[in-house]
């Protein structure tokens, strides 16, 4: 009796801790997070963006900084003194000497090109900073996007290297039977059994792939993701609006981040050339002091002098040993630098944009030509199959037309996300890209299950076979 109540409550401790693990799942880990939510995880969590964040805050410290030196200064002073006399007095007492004295000094610069220059300096410098910052933001977005459609292909690749497995290990099985009533040759079975251990192999390199997907989305978000939303079937594929590279061009030279921050760098180092023009002109500064002296002797109040002064700094430094000359002339070389690198990344840019804007119209011509290719290299295989068991085709060209179609698959889901990270580099190149890009991709992702361009032409894992005919309603179905 004992031994069955152990056991009783073992099951119901063991059914309690499955309960909690399945609420858990259904609850929170499992449920599928979209592009929209995870761009959001990262900007909470992601290391990188959140150091550029800070060191916006740090650097624009700068400018109150530049402009302190422009700005009255105010010192306030206390000295208290206490003095003892030993000397004999007519009274036989010591005294006891006590002398205070506050003060207050101010000053004011009245002129200062140097520090005038260093402040302009300093007001586009920040602004280059502000654009550091953007640019922080556009790679994360970039980052983000690029690491979650990492995983939709990975996922994709997933589904045809099982499916192909699926196919291989039902062709091995057929072949074997035929090879026991000596239909077919040991050739046979051997070629379909190499076949299929390589299916065998490319489906743990799919998942192992899939498994890494995760963990550099979890590197770019700080946590844990296990599913995420799908890419609806109906996604289009279309030119990037406006349908112009000359158009892209044009903003891209206005709005890139890299030109708009290289600008700013070239304002700051000529204001800079400004500033230290300065060292060779007079400054002139204003100056006021006041104080009060205080005097006691053995606690009695003997006297108090007010004092007050003003005055007008004018100074010129008319030689510093030739350092400020050369500090000058440091400066213009460093101004020139920074317009030639500002002509380069005006060049590095217009080079880029338009590989990125044809790298998106081939995205879309790929996508077109691998979906066909699937649709045909699955009737091959159909045909090819048909012809192996009449005996007009081998084994051989039957297990490589197969493979021909596995590989059209991974191509066809590598072309599909390559479309949509190739059109945010393009608007990232552009200087347009924003988390508004991401909400935009987020409308056409969804939780449901979409079909897949699979072997057996279905969206799940079915071993049935249709025709060909069949195979082409399902991809209509799914367009």
């Amino acid at each position: 009796m004992k031994k069955l109540l152990i056991v009783l409550g073992g099951l119901a401790v063991s059914l309690n801790v499955y309960a909690q693990q399945q609420n858990q799942n259904s609850s929170g880990d499992q449920v599928a997070k979209n592009l929209s939510q995870i761009y959001q995880m990262a900007k909470q969590n992601n290391a990188s963006y959140k150091a550029a964040e800070a060191q916006l805050s740090s650097d624009n410290e700068n400018v109150p900084i530049a402009l302190g030196k422009l700005l009255p200064t105010v010192d306030l002073g206390y000295t208290a003194k206490r003095s003892y006399s030993s000397a004999a007095v007519s009274s036989g007492a010591r005294k006891n000497y006590l002398s205070q004295s506050p003060s207050i000094s101010a000053s004011q610069v009245l002129f200062n090109w140097g520090s005038w220059g260093g402040y302009s300096a300093a007001v586009y410098q920040a602004k280059a900073d502000a654009i550091t910052f953007a640019q922080a933001q556009q790679n994360l977005i970039l980052s983000v996007a690029q690491a979650y459609f990492n995983i939709l292909q990975q996922q994709d690749n997933v589904v045809y290297a099982k499916a192909n497995q699926s196919w291989n290990k039902e062709l091995l099985n057929q072949i074997e039977e035929k090879y026991k009533v000596g239909l077919s040759a040991i050739t046979d079975v051997q070629a379909s059994k190499a076949q299929y251990e390589q299916s065998v192999a490319e489906t743990v390199q799919a998942e192992n792939a899939l498994a890494t997907a995760y963990a550099s989305l979890a590197q770019i978000t700080g946590e844990q993701i296990n599913a995420i939303e799908n890419l609806r079937n109906d996604f289009p594929f279309d030119k990037p609006q406006p349908a112009d590279m000359k158009k892209w061009l044009d903003i891209a030279l206005k709005q890139n981040l890299n030109i708009v921050q290289n600008q700013y760098l070239f304002e700051a180092a000529k204001e800079g050339v400004s500033g230290y023009f300065g060292a060779f002109l007079p400054s002139a500064t204003l100056n006021a002091q006041a104080s009060r002296a205080l005097s006691y002797q053995n606690q009695n109040y003997t006297s108090g002098t007010n004092t007050a002064e003003a005055d007008v700094t004018v100074s010129w430094n008319v030689l510093n040993g030739g350092a400020d000359y050369a500090t000058l002339k440091q400066q213009k070389y460093t101004t020139d630098a920074a317009k030639y690198t500002l002509l380069q990344s005006q060049r590095n840019t217009t080079s880029s944009l338009k590989t990125s804007y044809l790298n998106v119209l081939s995205d879309i011509s790929q996508v077109a030509a691998y979906k066909q290719a699937v649709i045909a290299a699955q009737a091959s295989v159909e045909a090819m199959k048909a012809g192996y068991e009449v005996g007009t085709r081998t084994i051989v060209d039957l297990l490589n037309q197969q493979q021909q179609l596995f590989n059209a698959q991974e191509q066809y889901a590598q072309a599909k996300y390559a479309y949509i990270n190739d059109l945010l580099t393009l608007k990232q190149n552009a200087g347009t890209l924003s988390y508004q890009d991401i909400d935009k991709i987020n409308q056409w992702l969804t939780a449901k299950k979409q079909p897949t361009m699979l072997v057996n032409g279905t969206g799940d894992q079915s071993k049935s076979k249709p025709s060909s005919t069949q195979t082409s309603q399902v991809e209509q179905k799914a367009q």
